[in-house]
């Protein structure tokens, strides 16, 4: 596997500070969350193969409404929701 801190360069042109594992959810995914200067963010690696594709787009797609819809900068709001 690629190093995750040229993984985020390549593709998000972003400098991570540090990279953390987190605990798994009982499926194949991976989380990781990294760190910046004065934020943070997480990261999901989706299972390998079509399924791992089709549940990644659904992250991405759920990403899109909490961004569109102004959740994602209210942290209650998005647990609320979950």
């Amino acid at each position: 596997m690629m190093n995750l801190f040229q993984l985020v360069k390549t593709l998000f042109h972003l400098q991570p500070v540090k990279i953390e594992k987190l605990k798994g959810d009982g499926s194949n995914r991976k989380f990781f969350r990294i760190f910046f200067n004065n934020s943070s963010l997480i990261l999901i690696l989706p299972q390998e193969g079509e399924y791992g594709l089709k549940e990644a787009y659904s992250y991405y797609e759920l990403g899109n409404f909490f961004h569109k819809n102004h959740i994602a900068k209210n942290r209650q709001a998005v647990e609320r929701f979950l």
